[in-house]
């Protein structure tokens, strides 16, 4: 069978794998910080009730949603839209989740985050 690519496929390819061999707590060290004040720069507001922990952007959408009982954070995927321009998709993708869990840790350090999932939330 032949595969015939692109070179602007091929290009592509040649850019995501230099990634491979980069470990993903690597990735994370590496990126925390910058990705950190892209997440607070999005947030303006928090609300917090008996039950939940709530982050707001500057239109009053729901960013993340912290369940105390449950210890589960909840981002919303427009909140993480804009990363891929701080570096390549795959190590986005790869990281999200605990890039928004450290930016929440900084923000509520007295707070145990048990699971991170992405969501709509509404």
């Amino acid at each position: 069978m032949k595969i015939i690519v692109t070179e602007k496929q091929l290009s592509e390819i040649r850019r995501f794998s230099q990634y491979d061999n980069v470990e993903s707590e690597e990735i994370f060290e590496t990126y925390k910080d910058i990705v950190n004040k892209f997440i607070d720069r999005k947030l303006k507001a928090y609300g917090e009730n008996d039950d939940k922990v709530e982050l707001y952007d500057k239109d009053k959408n729901v960013m993340i949603r912290y369940r105390k009982v449950s210890r589960s954070l909840f981002y919303d995927w427009g909140l993480i839209e804009d990363g891929e321009k701080l570096m390549p998709n795959l190590m986005w993708s790869v990281n999200n989740k605990y890039f928004v869990e450290y930016s929440f840790n900084k923000l509520f350090p007295d707070y145990y985050v048990k699971s991170v999932s992405g969501a709509h939330i509404v």
